[in-house]
C-alpha cells in the first residue's frame, strides 16, 4: 500500500514540473504576441494596449494550464474568452478624452483578432515542441525536487 502512495506521490511531482514547465513556455508565447501585435500601431507610435502586458500575463499565470493545454486556441476555453475580455474591456473603459481621436479606438478593437490569429500560429508550433522538449528532458524550469 505504501508502493501506492509513492507512485502516486511522484506522479504528482512530476505533473507539478510539467506544469510548472508549460506554464513559463504559455507565458513567454503571450509576451510574444503581445509584443509582435499590440505594442507598435502601422504609423510607429506605441499603442494603450502594451499597458496590458502585465495584466494578460496574470491571466496566464492564474488559468489552470492542464485545463486549455490539450487545444490552446479553442474559443471556448477559459484562455482565450479571459483574454479578449480583457482586451475588450480596458478599451471600453477609456474615455474618448483619452483616447484623442475616436478612430485610435477602432484599431484596437482590429487588433484583437490580430493578435488572437498570432497566437493560434505561435502556439500551434510552440506548445508541441515545448511537450518534446519535456518529454526529452530539456526543462526550461528545472525540478526543485530531486
Amino acid at each position: 500500500m505504501s508502493a501506492t502512495y509513492m507512485v502516486a506521490l511522484c506522479q504528482v511531482i512530476d505533473l507539478q514540473h510539467l506544469e510548472e514547465n508549460m506554464k513559463e513556455v504559455m507565458k513567454h508565447i503571450v509576451n510574444q504576441a503581445i509584443r509582435k501585435t499590440l505594442y507598435m500601431g502601422k504609423d510607429g507610435s506605441m499603442l494603450e494596449t502594451h499597458f496590458y502586458e502585465k495584466e494578460i500575463l496574470q491571466i496566464v499565470e492564474h488559468q489552470p494550464v492542464f485545463s486549455y493545454l490539450g487545444d490552446p486556441m479553442n474559443p471556448s476555453y477559459a484562455l482565450l474568452l479571459q483574454l479578449w475580455e480583457l482586451l475588450v474591456e480596458k478599451k471600453l473603459q477609456e474615455s474618448p478624452k483619452e483616447e484623442g481621436e475616436t478612430n485610435s479606438g477602432y484599431s484596437i478593437f482590429k487588433r484583437i483578432p490580430v493578435f488572437q490569429e498570432e497566437l493560434k500560429v505561435i502556439l500551434g508550433e510552440e506548445v508541441a515542441k515545448a511537450r518534446e522538449r519535456f518529454d526529452n528532458g530539456n526543462f526550461p524550469i528545472p525540478n526543485r525536487i530531486k
